[in-house]
């Protein structure tokens, strides 16, 4: 994995490591760079279809 590409934010606190975000462009849709990071990530999807690729992987 490219170094240039880790994320490096911090998450939470320490006590409570949990980050809510919502990625919505001026048109409503939901987009998120290339990234990776060692900590778990949940997406939850509210409608439509989700495109996506985890590891070179599409889904």
């Amino acid at each position: 994995m490219s170094r240039s590409l880790k994320e490096t934010n911090f998450h939470g606190t320490p006590m409570f490591p949990l980050q809510i975000y919502s990625h919505k462009d001026k048109n409503g849709f939901y987009s998120v760079t290339a990234h990776w990071h060692e900590e778990l990530e949940f997406l939850y999807i509210e409608e439509g279809t989700m495109h996506g690729i985890i590891s070179g992987t599409p889904l």
